[in-house]
């Protein structure tokens, strides 16, 4: 019965394993791969079916594994019947690489995380041979395998002989030429695959089992995964992984280049893909303000980014009169929501006019810009359309008040040009 022949199989490469015999491990799975080769049900079927493995092989959070016992790691695995004894690439990964892959890192041992990282490329190169596509799945841990034993070398030779070969393949198309191995968006599952390798990217590993790898690795990976989104015509969940990973200055190259600008100042008519409207970017330009040391550089950022914001979507400057709430002794909507509970009558109602992007992003980073009466954070303010200042009008019967404008061309562009002419005097102002 199948079942029995897994487990058999399953027990014999274990302890090949821990006897660190590759030479025998290698004769292993020539023989499974070529049963493999000659049946298109069992490829069929790891071609739809390992993109579910994606999450285990990226080796992200993996605390909750104590050990390689199959019933933790494995799960049920429904193969179709006519694969008969042929072992699948999606029970190679479950019953073999992923349980002691898991093992080794929760036990600390970086030797035998080496160890099934090459047995991986072993299989990897075995299916390459005899011009097998080798699943995402395997592909995905393989990579998060040289990441974590601090195999920057060959992970940056397989992440590039990787993107040569789709290379050669796209041009041998356009030519109309045959090719022997399909591109990354031939494959269902190369989108999952790309969201997956920034995740193995951005995360920070810290077991006894692992390495550090280098940026220059990281930033290698992060390039061929958004390779991948691109060309699969994901650009906007390129964007927002980007954006995600704190690389605003790439996630703005990408919109300028593959995405067309919306040109027209309608905030109705304006549509933008979830993780990409314009407070995400603000958003990733504060996260990277505060790991920037100088005044300067977070300047330099918040103008590069107010142009592009300005070409991306010109309605987010446009002015809008809106109704908020501050309590009397000064505060803004965003400082009352981390308040404890008051009645309503604590606070005033105030129209404030500023900015469609200020009322979205209500809290304007004063403190990375040496506080809010500062020349440069009141530039900043200005070119994003903040209100300079929220000042209650009336009294407590008469809940209404006006808040202070931008300065002359802060929303419209004016604030921009002026900030632009200051930049060389920006680190007198820090100071």
């Amino acid at each position: 019965p199948r079942d029995t022949i897994r487990k058999h199989i399953m027990g014999r490469f274990s302890t090949l394993i821990e006897k660190r015999d590759m030479k025998s491990l290698r004769t292993w799975l020539g023989v499974v791969v070529d049963q493999y080769s000659k049946s298109e049900v069992a490829l069929k079927f790891d071609y739809e079916s390992t993109v579910k493995l994606l999450s285990k092989c990226s080796l992200v959070s993996v605390s909750d594994i104590e050990d390689a016992d199959e019933s933790k790691v494995v799960g049920h695995i429904m193969v179709p019947k006519s694969c008969g004894q042929i072992l699948t690439q999606t029970e190679i990964l479950q019953m073999i690489l992923l349980p002691h892959a898991l093992s080794a890192i929760n036990h600390g041992n970086l030797r035998n995380l080496r160890f099934i990282s090459s047995l991986a490329i072993h299989y990897f190169v075995e299916l390459e041979r005899r011009r097998i596509a080798p699943s995402v799945a395997l592909q995905c841990l393989i990579i998060a395998l040289l990441r974590r034993t601090g195999e920057n070398a060959e992970l940056s030779s397989f992440l590039s002989a990787r993107q040569s070969q789709w290379t050669v393949t796209r041009r041998r198309r356009l030519m109309s030429l045959p090719t022997a191995t399909g591109m990354y968006f031939d494959n269902p599952g190369a989108i999952p695959y790309a969201e997956t390798l920034f995740l193995i990217a951005t995360e920070k590993v810290d077991d006894k089992a692992s390495v550090p790898s280098t940026p220059s690795t990281t930033r290698q990976l992060i390039s061929y995964a958004t390779i991948i989104l691109l060309g699969c015509g994901a650009t906007f969940l390129a964007v927002r992984c980007l954006l995600c990973a704190g690389l605003l200055n790439d996630a703005i190259n990408v919109c300028t280049k593959k995405i067309k600008p919306n040109n027209k100042p309608d905030t109705e008519g304006t549509q933008f893909s979830e993780g990409t409207k314009p407070k995400d970017f603000f958003r990733a330009a504060v996260s990277n303000a505060n790991n920037q040391s100088s005044v300067a550089e977070r300047c330099k950022s918040f103008y590069h980014l107010h142009c592009f914001l300005k070409q991306w979507d010109p309605s987010t400057f446009t002015l809008e009169s809106r109704k908020i709430k501050v309590s009397p002794r000064g505060g803004s909507t965003e400082r009352i929501r981390k308040t404890s509970f008051r009645v309503a009558e604590d606070f005033d109602s105030v129209i404030v006019e500023q900015s469609a992007f200020a009322h979205e992003c209500p809290r304007f980073p004063d403190e990375l810009f040496g506080g809010k009466e500062s020349i440069c954070c009141k530039k900043l303010r200005a070119m994003f359309g903040y209100a300079q200042s929220i000042s209650t009008a009336g009294n407590k019967d008469n809940n209404f008040a006006r808040a202070g404008k931008p300065r002359t061309g802060g929303a419209r562009g004016g604030g921009a040009a002026s900030f632009a002419k200051s930049m060389p005097n920006i680190n007198a102002d820090s100071d």
